[in-house]
């Protein structure tokens, strides 16, 4: 109700709109180390496109498989970006065999998109002193990350 001689702004308070998308996938995941049983990955966080990223979902799969499986849900430590993998459907990981590894982000909006495929073999690698192992490096974003090891077993005689 108005009076006369007083006057009420027409307006509404300020409204601010908050405006989020979907996370951009983050960066190709990067061997750290690896053994016979086990392997150590890390990753960089894409974009977060208005919002912060609440975790990381890290997925991992056999090669031969079609379908992915969680190997970490994000729930642990939301700010992580490093993650030791030892086994994949409660199953230890194997030697020889070969593993493909992609991350995703969430935020407030949902799940962001897969980042590329890290694939990695498992294996023993010799213990012996006079072994020589050489390796190609796949340069990523000022980390080197060996695609190709070559194994040759060289003997010396006194």
């Amino acid at each position: 109700m108005y009076r006369i001689g007083t006057t009420e702004s027409l307006y509404s308070p300020e409204v601010t709109f908050f405006c989020a998308g979907l996370p951009d996938p983050p960066s190709i995941p990067n061997l750290i180390w690896k053994d016979s049983s086990r392997m150590n990955i890390n990753w960089f966080s894409g974009e977060n496109s208005g919002s912060s990223i609440l975790g990381f979902i890290v997925y991992m799969k056999l090669s031969t498989n079609d379908i992915y499986s969680i190997v970490y849900d994000g729930s642990t430590d939301p700010n992580t970006n490093y993650l030791t993998i030892t086994s994949l459907n409660n199953h230890q990981l194997q030697v020889n065999v070969s593993y493909q590894i992609s991350i995703r982000a969430k935020n407030i909006v949902g799940l962001g998109g897969y980042s590329p495929i890290l694939e990695v073999i498992l294996g023993n690698f010799p213990s012996s002193s006079n072994s020589v192992i050489t390796g190609l490096s796949d340069l990523y974003s000022g980390y080197s990350t060996i695609v190709k090891i070559q194994v040759r077993k060289k003997y010396f005689s006194d």
